[in-house]
Formats: structure tokens, sequence, C-alpha cells
């Protein structure tokens, strides 16, 4: 049986993508520091994305990333227009 598309979730909120949460946490750990967002950054961006209706089973609808790496990248914006961050 298929999964239902989980609207308004992120990773770190879906049970069944654990392995993949830990790869995407893996890869921003490795961004260098003064490239990173900082805690509460990243925090109010989420928020905003789990709002967003463009919010797909942890990935943004627009630009098919997975929003929790996009919102550790200090340099990136939301990709609506206009963006939410």
């Amino acid at each position: 049986m298929e999964k239902p598309l989980c609207r308004k979730c992120l990773l770190s909120e879906m049970a069944d993508q654990q392995a993949l949460l830990a790869s995407v946490q893996e890869l921003i750990a490795l961004l260098p520091e003064e490239k990173r967002a900082d805690d509460q950054t990243r925090a109010q961006r989420l928020s905003q994305c789990r709002e967003c209706s463009h919010l797909n089973d942890g990935t943004c609808g627009l630009c098919g990333c997975f929003v929790e790496l996009r919102t550790a990248k200090a340099w990136l914006h939301c990709p609506a227009v206009p963006p939410l961050w």
C-alpha cells in the first residue's frame, strides 16, 4: 500500500524518514559554521516552511529541496515569490 503524501511534515516529524533525516543532518554538519544559519534562524525558517502550501513530505514543492537542509544554509532564501524568508 502506498503511503499518503505528508503535507506540512518535515523529515524530523516522519518516523519512516529517520535514515534520510540522518543523512540531511550529516550534510548540515559538514557546512562550514560561517555558512550555516544559526539555530534561531533555522527554527524561524522551518516554522514558515511548515505553514507553506508547497511543503510536501519534507521537501519544497517549488525547488525540490529538503527544507531542513535549505533552511540551514545561511545564504539561501525561500524560492517562493515573494520569499517567505
